[in-house]
């Protein structure tokens, strides 16, 4: 019995599993493909999935990459023409993909203003769930600042700014379930 997946998953997101059970049982790639029952079992839990046409389908939730990969076991339960099998495969979780916007405000400032700039970290689809962790918020010619992120949003403040355009960068370091990633704006200054 061969035992497949439809790619790698990512942090905090459902994964769609197709296993290929295939013909099984004397006489392989002659008449109809097996028919019956099936479960998939991953370490954690397990579920039942009805085979047809050769093919079982389930599909699970992976909340963390806490114990990737995980191992992956198909089982097979027979019936009148094929006999009960058993295959295996692994299931690597990755962190999820980031994607992180960044604005100042004011913008355009003034030579005397504070800019506040702030950062919001959100997953990319199939990921789900709230990135945590810290971002490095820079402008060009200030100190960068590490700030946590709260609800996905982190926010500093900088001194005022010379005349002029200046970079705005944030980037989120990254957690157990989300990649890193960097968004950038320019401040105006006038």
């Amino acid at each position: 019995m061969a035992v497949g997946d439809d790619g790698e998953a990512g942090g905090g997101r459902t994964d769609e599993h197709r296993r290929r059970l295939g013909e099984i049982g004397a006489g392989e790639g002659e008449g109809d493909a097996a028919g019956g029952g099936a479960s998939f079992g991953d370490g954690t839990n397990s579920t039942a999935a009805t085979l047809s046409g050769g093919t079982a389908t389930t599909t699970h939730t992976y909340p963390t990459r806490t114990s990737s990969p995980f191992p992956l076991t198909a089982t097979y339960s027979g019936d009148t023409s094929f006999t009960a099998s058993t295959g295996t495969d692994t299931q690597t979780v990755n962190r999820a993909a980031t994607t992180t916007a960044v604005i100042s405000t004011p913008n355009p400032s003034t030579t005397g203003d504070r800019v506040t700039v702030t950062a919001t970290v959100a997953p990319v689809a199939p990921g789900a769930g709230t990135p945590t962790g810290t971002v490095t918020l820079a402008i060009t010619g200030r100190t960068p600042q590490t700030v946590a992120l709260t609800n996905g949003t982190a926010t500093a403040t900088f001194s005022p700014l010379p005349k002029g355009t200046h970079t705005v960068t944030a980037n989120y370091n990254g957690d157990v379930g989300f990649a890193s990633s960097t968004g950038t704006a320019v401040q105006t200054v006038t």
